[in-house]
């Protein structure tokens, strides 16, 4: 067998299967060296080796050519990332014409999740903490504990986030933004903050990509306090700067910034999904070309 061979065969999902059918021990589960050993490696005309080589390396070139474009897409996907970076900093640098003021004269609030541990339910109100907010600025609802109605009813209306409010982590990993698009109803810790930009003064998408500059991160580990956890406490968070061209500078600003986080985020369409679209043809193909039919016993 090629080598590469035995690697995509392991990469399939019929080994994937095998491993979870396999695997013992609840709180680490894993599969022993035995049970690896015996898994069943599929081999093209194995009465003749030449044949069979020459089978695999084939299989290998195509499953190759598609990891390659894969691996180009995502690299595509570095550079778009860098470029809306540096195109971020760029148009958000303004001359000493541009006032810079402090984030609470461009908000209506701005407040923390409920500092006190609420009551969990099976079922109910998402409660988002820190970890269901990942670097790519999402919120994973997929993996929450919940909050009861009547909790969530009691809080704060400046607690509870809405349209064209902005998330912002303080705790630990603090410093990412997160733009909320829609009415969904959600909890969240106290590690994260939420801010309600003022639409007289600011657009909210503006200064969500005002939160993800670096200038703006610089502001933050600047102010950032403590050992073991870093925080930005929400007086600290009032008193960081904010550049505030005129409305209509904002929202130009952000039409070609969006643009680009439409390329290097959306799951919807840009990179990021024909990067998925590829990854799920690459698996289709890879599990069909190394299916075989078991062989014919005679008669």
């Amino acid at each position: 067998m090629l080598p590469k061979w035995i690697l995509y065969c392991i990469a399939s999902n019929a080994f994937k299967i095998y491993v979870e059918e396999n695997q013992s021990g609840s709180a680490y589960p894993a599969i022993s060296d035995t049970k690896v050993k015996d898994f069943i490696i599929p081999i093209p005309c194995p009465d003749n080796p030449d044949r069979s080589l020459a089978i695999q390396a084939e299989i290998v070139r195509i499953l190759d050519t598609f990891t390659a474009l894969t691996a180009e897409l995502t690299t595509e996907l570095g550079d778009r990332k860098k470029q809306y970076n540096y195109s971020r900093d760029r148009l958000l640098t303004f001359g000493d014409e541009v006032p810079v003021v402090q984030l609470s004269n461009c908000c209506v609030s701005i407040a923390d999740g409920d500092h006190q541990p609420p009551p969990k339910t099976d079922t109910g109100i998402p409660f988002i903490t820190i970890s269901n907010v990942s670097n790519s600025r999402q919120i994973d609802f997929i993996n929450t504990r919940f909050v009861s109605e009547a909790y969530y009813g009691e809080l704060d209306d400046k607690r509870k986030a809405r349209k064209n409010d902005i998330l912002y982590t303080v705790v630990g990993s603090f410093g990412i933004p997160v733009f909320i698009d829609d009415n969904r109803k959600f909890a969240f810790q106290r590690h994260i903050a939420i801010l309600r930009p003022n639409g007289n003064v600011i657009v909210p998408k503006y200064l969500y990509h005002v939160l993800r500059s670096s200038d703006f991160l610089k502001q933050a580990y600047a102010v950032a306090v403590g050992a073991a956890q870093k925080t930005i406490t929400l007086t600290a968070l009032n008193r960081m700067k904010v550049p505030l061209p005129p409305l209509e500078e904002q929202a130009r600003i952000v039409a070609i910034l969006d643009k680009f986080d439409t390329l290097t985020t959306s799951i919807s369409e840009g990179l990021p999904h024909e990067i998925a679209l590829r990854q799920k043809q690459y698996e289709y193909y890879r599990d069909l070309l190394l299916t075989f039919p078991p062989p014919l016993t005679p008669p």
